[in-house]
């Protein structure tokens, strides 16, 4: 019965003979049976597009793209032959390709075999794509009629050849790559032969197989990148029930310098310019490479170090460190196969760059730096600055701690190696770096182990102590705690000029700073036990309150003893006022004011004896 309806009726016009009749109906028609089968099948979208013409009003199919194709006239059909002849089907979010991939079907007047060309996506994703795409349009028909011209049917064909399993070189080879397997069940996907189509990688879709290497690729619109299983595959959430463990089987933190370098963490430095830091890592790998404690920190164990400076030339980082091995007497056998040095002019190192979709981590290079850390036997690496190892906007949080995490920490835990980021503080108009002072502080202080801040002395910090050029002198606190220890129980640094001896008849030698140890002066440095009995006399005879506000203030009667300037050295006054206080050579007590109203005085408690 079937057959009798269908032989009477119409014959319906192949696309040649509807662009040779002119018929734009029957032309719609077969596009849009075409598009119909695609749709059925969702396996893709699709749409009737208008491609680009060229002067001559022809189609131009070689610079048509997703950016420059119109919709049809009207949703019947095209408005005239020239509209008719550049109609064609844009096809894209296709099965098991990138989400950026796109097609485009045209069907060629004079053979009415379908052309089919990516004009958008991985060059990867082009076969994939076009096997899909004709698996679908061959499929059982649809109403409206079309056929398949030869070029279609030929790359269907292919598509089917390709789902028959290879010639085994013998009976128990597989059909895939078993290798592909564990990483089907961690990205999902299809496996195809050796490639796994359709994986999703830290939100990046695309197509994964193995080089010949044996490393495993993932292909995305953006290019390539080695990838790896993840640690532990994602399933069931459950809780992990834990037992207390004998405090000797837990291994101790190792520890490489102070309380700032550490195995398999991140640490962060954070500074303003031109106070010292550079120099300051340098010292400290100086300190590593030769085990000897030059700023008094303990050097855990001897440690080979690597400094990648992405800012100066490489002859300026020879003349710092020079200089710094002069000061301190460092001879060359001391540091031979301990200390390497790079300058990011000549060796650039880019481990993120920002994309549209969030920070892409440059895994080859991430690879590499593995590999060469390994292969040296490198412990310490120090990234000076950290703004010139990556291409990402530090205002975006969740970029920097994918930097951080992804890249850096996964760069210390895999080669069980310590990583200082040294990091430029925003411009703060003269006031206190703190964490927060970090440019993207909040997600880079976060994902560090350890991190700490350098400050320039202050001007009432330099007064204190009559330090004449404060500029030499900056101090180190720790990042992570809520409250800055006083000047006094910070550590110190100062900048020392040294002369390489370097002149020539035409220039004179460098002079080049030098990070060394500075300790903040004791209050009393200098001072007698006269002295102290000069202050307890004048408060004594006078009336002197503890409140450095009041007019009466007992740092007057100090100054006056000791032939100070109360305010220029009111830092040390106050030092000195606590440290007699302490010791009970000045007491505190609640007197009655000249208001008659009660408020803590100074007053003598134990009188000094000047033997």
């Amino acid at each position: 019965m079937t057959s009798s309806i269908a032989s009477k009726a119409p014959k319906p016009l192949t696309i040649t003979e509807a662009f040779a009749t002119g018929d734009i109906n029957e032309i719609a028609a077969i596009y849009y049976g075409v598009l119909d089968r695609i749709i059925d099948h969702q396996h893709a979208s699709a749409d009737i597009v208008v491609a680009p013409a060229k002067e001559d009003g022809q189609p131009d199919w070689d610079q048509a793209s997703p950016l420059n194709l119109e919709k049809p006239s009207s949703d019947s059909g095209p408005a005239d032959m020239a509209e008719a002849r550049r109609w064609a089907i844009l096809i894209d979010d296709i099965d098991a390709c990138d989400g950026g991939t796109s097609l485009l079907l045209n069907i060629d007047p004079a053979s009415g075999e379908p052309i089919i060309e990516q004009i958008a996506g991985p060059n990867t994703d082009r076969d994939i794509a076009i096997r899909v795409l004709c698996r679908d349009i061959a499929a059982k028909p649809t109403r409206k009629p079309f056929e398949l011209g030869k070029l279609a049917q030929g790359i269907l064909d292919a598509w089917e050849a390709s789902k028959a399993p290879p010639p085994a070189a013998n009976d128990n080879e597989p059909a895939i790559d078993p290798r592909l397997i564990a990483f089907g069940d961690a990205y999902g996907g299809e496996i195809r032969g050796t490639t796994l189509f359709g994986a999703t990688v830290d939100g990046k879709r695309g197509q994964i197989s193995f080089s010949a290497a044996g490393q495993a690729w993932l292909y995305t619109i953006n290019g390539a990148s080695r990838i790896s299983l993840p640690k532990k595959t994602p399933g069931a959430i459950s809780a992990t029930s834990w037992k207390l463990l004998d405090p000797k089987s837990i291994p101790p933190r190792e520890w490489l310098y102070g309380h700032h370098y550490i195995r398999k963490f991140v640490s962060v430095t954070v500074s303003p310019g031109g106070v010292g830091k550079t120099s300051l890592g340098m010292g400290e790998a100086l300190s590593m490479a030769t085990g000897r404690e030059l700023f008094g920190a303990k050097v855990h164990q001897r440690s080979r170090v690597w400094i990648w400076n992405g800012e100066d030339p490489q002859e300026e980082l020879d003349r710092r460190l020079t200089a710094a091995c002069l000061h301190y007497g460092i001879a060359a056998h001391e540091i031979d196969g301990m200390l390497f040095v790079d300058s990011g002019r000549n060796m650039p190192l880019i481990t993120a760059r920002q994309t549209k979709d969030g920070a892409q981590i440059a895994m080859p290079v991430v690879d590499r730096l593995c590999e060469e850390i390994a292969s040296k036997g490198i412990d310490v690496m120090i990234v000076d600055p950290f703004v010139s190892s990556h291409a990402i906007t530090e205002n975006d949080n969740m970029a920097m701690d994918a930097v951080v995490k992804q890249a850096w920490a996964t760069i210390a835990d895999r080669t069980n190696c310590s990583i200082d980021l040294v990091h430029h503080a925003k411009k703060m108009g003269g006031q206190e770096v703190t964490a927060e002072s970090a440019r993207g502080g909040v997600a880079l202080i976060g994902a560090a182990r350890a991190a700490r801040v350098l400050n320039p002395m202050t001007a009432d910090e330099a007064k204190s102590v009559n330090v004449e050029n404060r500029r030499l002198h900056f101090r180190e606190t720790d990042a992570k705690s809520n409250l800055a220890p006083p000047s006094e129980k910070s550590i110190w640094y100062k900048m020392q000029g040294h002369d390489l001896g370097n002149a020539t008849n035409e220039r004179p030698a460098d002079n080049v700073g030098v990070a060394t140890v500075w300790l903040w002066p004791s209050a009393t440095e200098g001072l007698k036990v006269s002295d102290l009995l000069a202050v307890q006399k004048i408060i004594n005879a006078g009336s002197y309150k503890d409140s450095v506000q009041a007019a009466n203030w007992a740092g007057h009667a100090v100054a006056e003893a000791l032939g100070l300037d109360a305010e220029t050295n009111k830092g040390r006054i106050k030092a000195l006022l606590k440290v007699w206080k302490a010791s009970g050579a000045l007491v505190v007590e609640q007197k009655e004011d000249s208001n008659r109203k009660l408020t803590p005085h100074i007053v003598v408690g134990e009188w000094a004896y000047d033997t």
